[in-house]
């Protein structure tokens, strides 16, 4: 495995604890699609070992309260 894989990877736990299994899980497929991306967007903006749980947790917020609230969605 790559030293890039190896970070996709260790980022995506990081996300997984940051966030926990239960706020991912009740995502929209759209919401899914939003955090990616925003998740991407912080990806591109710096090192991988640099970004903090609480960036991650601000990039959630922004999708479910802001972008594509619950409310709005169709499940």
């Amino acid at each position: 495995m790559s030293n890039e894989q190896t970070q996709v990877k260790e980022f995506s736990k990081q996300v997984s604890r940051a966030l926990g299994q239960e706020k991912l899980g009740t995502l929209s497929a759209r919401q899914k699609v939003h955090l990616n991306k925003a998740l991407g967007r912080l990806v591109d903006s710096k090192p991988l070992d640099k970004i903090t749980d609480k960036e991650i947790e601000g990039q959630y917020n922004l999708v479910v309260d802001h972008l594509s609230p619950a409310a709005y969605e169709v499940r």
